[in-house]
């Protein structure tokens, strides 16, 4: 049974997403969403082994336009990561990421 109380939106925003590492060091990916909901949102990784389930992540999400304050900035937990081995019909797929948002507001992100 699907637990999803809002539907699921696709989306192609730039996102910048930064992760604190086993040493403490603050690091960042620049990647692109996949989709969005009322309460969370998944994005494209190249980089999968960074993240892991209930990781805390800050998430700087890029709105149409030139101005930096226009951008999203939110915060959320990491609760599920795609298998970077999965393939359709011999295609790779791109690894994905979802997160629960805990703190900003991604409404614009839904109504756009």
């Amino acid at each position: 049974m699907d637990k999803r109380l809002s539907p699921r939106l696709l989306a192609d925003n730039e996102v910048v997403i930064s992760v604190e590492n086993e040493q403490g060091e603050i690091i960042s990916e620049r990647t692109m969403l996949s989709d969005v909901s009322a309460d969370g949102l998944n994005f494209i990784t190249r980089h999968h082994s960074r993240y892991s389930s209930g990781q805390p992540v800050r998430l700087q999400i890029q709105m149409p336009g030139d101005e930096a304050q226009e951008d999203i900035i939110s915060y959320g937990r990491v609760i599920w990561l795609s298998d970077p081995d999965i393939s359709t019909c011999g295609e790779a797929i791109q690894p994905r990421v979802g997160v629960s948002i805990s703190q900003g507001d991604i409404s614009r992100l839904v109504n756009q």
